[in-house]
């Protein structure tokens, strides 16, 4: 099968650069000022697989295939969404895609305080990084 344009089968070219800009702007639009705080939401969730897809990872206690999700919220709004291996911990590139999303939502809403539920194992570190940034910003 070819993907001409009388073929029903398309290859679909994903940008995550630009799904992820996507993401920050939605949430970033509903707000005209800043909110009095942001809680972010981390939840790592594993998902079954089906066939030989790449990057797959046998999980023993499933005894499935499986991907790790990594998903951060803030309230309604979908901020990051990432497909892992599930051979790591949940909180593997937590803090990468957070700094991330911080920068970006600071640099727009120039906003300071920031909150974060979920994923115990980045909490400890999580707080850490929080207690600097307030007491850098004094």
């Amino acid at each position: 099968m070819d993907a001409t344009s009388a073929s029903r089968c398309k290859k679909v070219v994903a940008y995550p650069a630009t799904m992820d800009e996507l993401l920050v702007d939605q949430f970033l639009d509903a707000y005209n000022t800043a909110p009095e705080q942001i809680i972010l939401d981390v939840d790592a969730t594993d998902d079954p697989l089906y066939g030989h897809q790449e990057r797959r990872f046998f999980h023993g206690y499933y005894r499935h295939y499986r991907y790790l999700l990594l998903y951060i919220f803030c309230g309604e709004y979908l901020l990051s969404a990432r497909l892992r291996q599930a051979d790591q911990g949940g909180a593997a590139g937590t803090q990468e895609e957070l700094a991330r999303l911080i920068g970006i939502i600071r640099e727009v809403l120039e906003f300071r305080q920031f909150h974060l539920r979920g994923l115990g194992p980045a909490q400890g570190e999580w707080n850490l990084v929080c207690m600097a940034w307030n007491l850098k910003r004094m």
